[in-house]
């Protein structure tokens, strides 16, 4: 449901941004994007830019990322039963027992033009971010199992964390309403350090029309 009310969210400001007031143009971007993370966790993301006076930028993005568990007992086994449902289909029906993260992040950023047609922006960006993470736990060694079921039960836990993303995004800006973004970021979360990547494209208001700004 609440990844509903975000998708409609970044569309109200998409169709804003195409109908925003001539003054409003001017100097301001403001720009829906969408695209695919990679690295430790993996999935689609959404978001938008609002880039005032084409300098301070603020930021919006929701992540639904996962990534194969790292907190699997060395011993456990699928059992034949996985096996054979990954045989029939081709890989496609093997149990994979995975690690989610629901992401959303607030940030703050600063556009610089790197050519004089500002075809090409680098957009440093740090970002709050808030986790819901959702992982398997209480692993117990099912001694009753036969040899098609998995040797361990568990059941998924959620828990909430807080963090921070710095991002280095390189943008590309092809015309006034369409372009790419590829943005390398680092995720500091609970001590540790993860990296990935999100390649996207940008739609919306992605120049202001004061001619200095095209």
């Amino acid at each position: 449901m609440k990844t509903r009310y975000i998708l409609v969210l970044i569309t109200l400001i998409s169709l804003f941004s195409l109908r925003a007031t001539a003054q409003f143009k001017e100097n301001n971007s403001i720009y829906a994007n969408f695209g695919y993370r990679v690295g430790t966790f993996k999935g689609p993301y959404t978001g938008f830019s609002w880039i005032v006076h084409q300098k301070l930028s603020f930021h919006f993005n929701y992540r639904s990322l996962s990534r194969k568990s790292t907190n699997i007992p060395t011993d456990y086994n699928p059992g034949l039963g996985d096996a054979l449902a990954s045989l029939l289909s081709f890989g496609l029906a093997k149990e994979r027992i995975k690690d989610y993260s629901r992401e959303m992040s607030f940030g703050v950023g600063y556009s610089l033009p790197l050519n004089k047609k500002k075809t090409i922006r680098f957009h440093p960006k740090i970002h709050y971010t808030q986790f819901s993470i959702t992982e398997p736990g209480d692993w117990e060694y099912d001694h009753s199992a036969s040899m098609f079921d998995p040797n361990y039960t568990y059941r998924m836990k959620r828990r909430q964390a807080q963090g921070f993303t710095l991002n280095a995004s390189l943008e590309f800006p092809f015309s006034q309403a369409f372009g790419i973004t590829i943005d390398p970021h680092a995720t500091l979360l609970d001590g540790e350090i993860s990296g990935g990547c999100m390649i996207g494209v940008m739609i919306g208001l992605l120049h202001g029309t004061n001619p200095k700004n095209k």
